[in-house]
């Protein structure tokens, strides 16, 4: 069958070439269609029961933990200008919660009035809309955001700022922001005539516009409504620890539970942006996501170039002609198009592991390159002698068996990571199989067809003349084979003191599937979080929550007293290590009703003694119910329908020197559950514990659970897979030692370097095991041809190395260089993946070329096809399937 199919490219090499650019282009239409995705949502299996009891939390408490956070610290807060500045920016981010389609409309139909006959003055334009003062605001922020200060709008500015309005139309429309909570858009609360009603801190005007204080009279009574307020303190405002004043307004954007927010993100951050004398640091869940994708983005158009470079001088260092770098550059290209592109057809999205997904796909094309390419420049007198045609069927069919096997245990490697649970891991290990077959499909078939079709190419990839002496690659196999003949005991001590200090530092070895643990400690997303933690609380929000055990039961005196005695426990001098800096719950409510019927008497902010006085309140109150659920629409937050269940808000924070991590998170919340369940539980009540938080620290068990499955899958296949390759049990066994030596050791170094195991490195031992398996089994094939040939043990090393060393060498510095380029991305992960990657495939490389050999030498295992058990051999043979009988498969050299 193989055969065949290199009869056909080489006879028909134009057709092919056809067929490989319409494929590319078909794949090449998936790329604009390409997401990017890292939200927890997007990681979690759909079915673990954390996830669905957060689901049902959110279903009736609504999404707490989505919201974004502005911190607005502007010199001089409390004059009239800051003041009707913080009115705009309120207006800005209104936009996004009152979208009305008829007046977008009509805002569209003006703004095509008037840019009809280009070119169009910004002033010109602005002035359209000086009675609309949020589209105008939006219009200039979006001008300066695409074109900077320019003032001429022509034709082709005109059409760049319409897509982008259009694109900002679609993204309020829908209405994604459920609450703005802030000093102009919050309510209090009055007790005046034995009525609870709720009343604006800016009061309206008769237009429904906002009046924004602008006098000392008005802006004195705004502070003052601030300050009644015990509960908006670290909500709303921040006071200054040193002068006791107010010195920041609080901005909370609470969003409608979706799959992506980054969309409405972008828009805020731009809003923030567009206030600069406002000072304004912006925190929260969304916030995060949306960075790593603008990082993503960034890194792949940083990487690619880098890859590519790295590749080309590679293929340079190799080959020395234009050809030899050509011709596997458009393969690796290709690649990448094919695999990319069936991600967007397939609606696969890019994940903080996916960006890893294009280098890896050019590290490993860049192998089967290397290595038909090496096969033909040994072969350049045989394909002149039999001519192109005949010559090149020769030698690819000579290195038909190291590109089947390489490939087969490559994509058995990467296809063990669909077990895992995570769904970013296990996406990446299906689409990094699939690419795989793509790559060796690609330079198995344009390769020679490109050869055949451009005269002379295989004369230009000979080796005559083009170096005097013996290159470094040689110099180090001949060490590599001094070593493992010489001083072979030598080498397995080494082996074995590698493998007691990497089996110890497995044991300090930990997981991490924290967000904010993607980026640096001096990144301006963990510089925020600490700030923000700091003066409102924190942006991670854990709910904790407290059955009474009956319908009502929320009414109950005792119980909202347990609530208060729960939420002053967490937030205890005692219990600082919980990093929670602000709770939120449904007592604040009580206590304010209490405290608005007793005169703002500030001893009245407390829970009402009598549960017919709460019964009364709640009665009493005169707040909307829009969904008519028996709740008022301000209570749904922190109380379920039947008054049974509060849901106690708590907001976690980052401190300097005390990130979230996995870890961090997991004491935390059984600490929290240690310290409340005898309690509550001895009162009749009950407790649970959902959000992020929960989500983060089960994502880490599945990471490692994930891990330890394709790991022993991986192995097993693998080892499996050259059994029956090679017809010969010890074969497999002898080619698991050098892949488990790196692997023992990749984990040994993390645990003691302090590099966690999160979704970025817990793939590393696929893509050991994947791809460090490659050199193995060129050893091995190589090595079985001299020792059948006659060679002694020796000589058969020395010849291997000899021959198959260069194409292992030089196909694992591109492994690791291509790997290396991840160094400069903007996610810890990514950096620490890169450098363990670049370590793992010194170390498989070094297991090839040393440890493989003497392996071989110390325990002078027979890997001869195995004469005992033929028929099952011959009936279980993988080779078979592609007619591979006894070929000259010697990689390196020719005999």
């Amino acid at each position: 069958m193989l055969d065949k199919y290199i009869r056909f490219i080489i006879s028909r090499p134009g057709a092919t070439v056809l067929a490989i650019v319409l494929i590319t282009i078909a794949f090449g239409t998936g790329l604009p269609k390409l997401r990017f995705d890292n939200s927890l949502d997007s990681m979690m299996p759909s079915k673990d029961p954390e996830y669905l009891r957060n689901e049902e939390v959110k279903k009736i408490y609504g999404n707490n933990g989505k919201f974004i956070i502005m911190d607005v610290a502007p010199d001089r807060l409390w004059s009239g200008a800051r003041l009707l500045e913080f009115e705009s920016l309120i207006g800005d981010i209104e936009e996004y919660r009152d979208f009305d389609g008829t007046r977008e409309a009509e805002r569209r139909r003006a703004f095509l009035s008037v840019t009809e006959h280009a070119p169009v003055g910004r002033d010109e334009l602005l002035a359209r809309f000086e009675n609309d003062p949020a589209y105008r605001r939006l219009l200039s922020r979006k001008i300066t955001g695409l074109f900077g200060e320019e003032h001429s709008l022509d034709r082709s500015r005109i059409s760049t700022l319409a897509r982008e309005l259009e694109r900002s139309a679609t993204v309020r429309s829908e209405r994604l922001v459920d609450r703005i909570l802030s000093p102009f858009t919050m309510k209090d609360l009055s007790g005046r005539n034995d009525t609870l009603s709720a009343f604006d801190l800016v009061e309206r005007g008769e237009d429904g516009r906002r009046q924004v204080p602008t006098s000392g009279k008005s802006i004195a009574e705004l502070r003052s409504r601030l300050s009644a307020n015990p509960a908006f303190a670290k909500g709303i405002f921040y006071r200054d620890p040193a002068s006791g004043e107010i010195s920041d307004f609080g901005v909370l954007v609470r969003l409608l539970d979706v799959r992506d927010y980054d969309g409405i993100t972008s828009e805020m951050q731009e809003i923030a942006r567009s206030h600069p004398d406002l000072h304004i640091t912006i925190q929260g869940i969304p916030v995060l996501y949306h960075q790593i994708n603008s990082y993503m983005q960034h890194d792949l158009r940083l990487f690619m170039p880098l890859v590519m470079l790295v590749m080309v001088l590679i293929f340079f260092l190799n080959f020395r002609s234009l050809l030899g770098v050509a011709l596997p550059f458009i393969t690796l290209v290709l690649a990448d198009i094919w695999v990319l592109g069936l991600m967007g057809h397939l609606g696969g999205k890019l994940t903080v592991i996916g960006i890893s997904l294009p280098p890896l796909m050019i590290a490993v094309g860049s192998s089967y390159s290397i290595h038909i390419l090496n096969r033909f420049a040994l072969d350049t007198q045989l394909i002149r002698s039999r001519g192109p045609v005949q010559g090149i069927r020769i030698s690819m069919n000579t290195i038909a068996v190291t590109l089947i096997l390489a490939s087969l245990t490559t994509m058995i490697g990467f296809a063990t990571l669909v077990t895992n649970q995570v769904s970013a891991i296990r996406e990446w290990g299906l689409y990094s199989a699939i690419g795989t077959l793509f790559a060796v499909l690609i330079a198995a078939s344009l390769i020679p067809a490109l050869c055949i079709c451009l005269p002379g190419a295989v004369q230009g990839l000979g080796r005559e003349g083009k170096s005097s002496g013996k290159a470094p690659v040689d110099v180090i196999t001949a060490f590599m084979a001094h070593l493992a003949t010489i001083h072979t005991r030598a080498v397995m001590i080494v082996v074995a003191g590698i493998l007691v200090l990497s089996g110890i530092g497995i044991g300090f070895l930990k997981t991490e599937t924290s967000i904010s643990a993607y980026f640096h400690d001096d990144d301006t997303i963990n510089v925020s979080a600490r700030l923000i933690g700091e003066r409102f609380g924190g942006s991670l929000g854990l709910n904790i929550l407290l059955d009474s055990g009956r319908t009502d039961g929320v009414k109950d005196p005792g119980f909202l007293q347990t609530v208060e005695e729960v939420r002053n426990w967490l937030l205890s001098d005692g219990n600082a290590a919980f990093q929670i800096g602000r709770t939120d719950s449904f007592t604040d409510v009580i206590k304010r009703m209490n405290m608005a019927m007793n005169n703002d008497d500030p001893a009245a902010y407390a829970i009402p003694a009598s549960a017919t006085d709460i019964a009364d309140y709640l009665e009493i109150y005169s707040g909307d119910d829009l969904n008519s659920d028996g709740r008022a629409d301000d209570f749904e937050p922190y109380v379920d329908h039947e008054f049974r269940t509060v849901n106690l808000f708590a907001r976690m924070y980052e401190k300097e020197g005390a990130p979230l991590s996995t870890s961090r998170l997991n004491e935390i919340i059984a600490s929290i559950r240690a310290g409340l369940s005898p309690m509550l539980h001895e009162r009749g009540y009950r407790l649970a514990i959902s959000g992020e938080p929960l989500i983060i620290t089960r994502l880490a068990k599945h990471v490692v659970r994930g891990q330890l499955m394709s790991l022993f899958l991986s192995l097993a296949v693998v080892g499996l897979v050259v059994s029956l390759l090679f017809k010969n049990w010890k074969a497999g066994l002898v080619s698991l030692i050098p892949i488990g030596v790196a692997v023992t050791m990749n984990f040994g170094l993390m645990g003691w370097a302090g590099i966690r195991l999160d979704i970025a490195t817990a793939i590393i031992a696929s893509i050991t095991i994947g791809i460090g398996v490659d050199n193995t089994i060129h050893f091995l094939n190589t090595f079985r041809h001299f020792r059948s040939a006659g060679s002694d043990l020796d000589e058969a090393i020395r010849a291997t190395l000899s021959t198959a060393g260069r194409a292992i060498i030089y196909t694992a510095l591109a492994l690791i260089l291509g790997f290396a380029v991840l160094v400069v991305s903007s996610f810890k992960p990514i950096i620490f993946f890169a450098l363990l990657v670049g370590v793992t495939f010194i170390a498989t490389t070094t297991g090839a070329l040393l440890i493989l050999p003497a392996v071989i030498k110390y325990t002078g295992v027979d890997l001869a096809e195995s004469t005992s058990d033929s028929r099952f051999w011959k009936y279980f043979y993988i080779g078979r399937l592609f007619n591979i009988e006894n070929q000259n498969t010697i990689e390196g050299g020719s005999q």
